[in-house]
């Protein structure tokens, strides 16, 4: 007997965490040879475009829109992000011309975004044709691998207030999937400033398990001479 599938999207009403929005639930029903227990699994979609905070539940960004992202926002509760290859999210500026932001996957937590070489996946700023003051910007896994001080604070991002740990006893743990990712970050006027700091913008691994799948990431700066225009 072919194994049956079923989609139903139900929206949900309740407003207790700001990106919650539709929850597209898939059930999978067995084959008649197969006894397991139906495989369940949900993920929201988030109503707005636009991502803060923190990110608690199954999440899905899907690349039929722009996703932006406004200031650090944590991937937490053991929680899983999913990210559909060939999605664009922006990081948003500030007022000051500053950029720091992205996305922090916490200790548990894990990040799935199986971009493709022809469909990848892109984090860049919401501005990359102006030159920024300062610029913080990417992802960061936070894992439970063993480090040489176990359980350090992260340091670096203001988003964090030194308070989010990482590391563990755990050197097969996983933080996800990173597959055809490129970060492009806009240029940075005070590049002596700038090179005081040794966290700026890119893929950020701490305490990151081997089970972690990361392939084809890469960083790129826009300069003055050539910018870069995405939709």
């Amino acid at each position: 007997m072919s194994t049956l599938i079923r989609n139903m999207i139900i929206r949900l009403w309740s407003g207790s965490f700001p990106i919650a929005g539709l929850l597209l639930l898939l059930f999978t029903a067995c084959s008649k040879e197969d006894a397991s227990t139906p495989v369940v699994s949900l993920q929201a979609i988030p109503a707005t475009d636009t991502l803060r905070g923190i990110i608690g539940e199954n999440t899905l960004l899907t690349n039929n829109r722009t996703w932006y992202i406004d200031g650090w926002v944590y991937i937490a509760n053991e929680a899983v992000l999913s990210i559909e290859p060939g999605t664009l999210l922006k990081v948003l500026r500030n007022d000051q011309k500053n950029v720091d932001g992205g996305l922090i996957v916490t200790r548990g937590a894990k990040i799935v975004a199986p971009g493709t070489a022809y469909a990848p996946i892109t984090l860049t700023c919401s501005d990359t044709l102006h030159t920024c003051n300062s610029v913080k910007m990417g992802v960061v896994l936070l894992g439970k691998s063993p480090v040489k001080v176990p359980l350090s604070i992260i340091k670096g991002f203001a988003g964090l207030n030194g308070s989010l740990a990482y590391g563990g006893k755990l050197p097969d743990d996983s933080s996800g999937v990173l597959h055809h990712v490129q970060i492009i970050y806009p240029y940075t006027r005070h590049r002596g400033i700038a090179g005081q700091d040794s966290l700026r913008a890119g893929l950020f691994l701490m305490g990151t398990g081997d089970r972690t799948v990361i392939k084809n990431v890469i960083g790129r700066q826009v300069t003055p001479d050539i910018q870069i225009k995405l939709r």
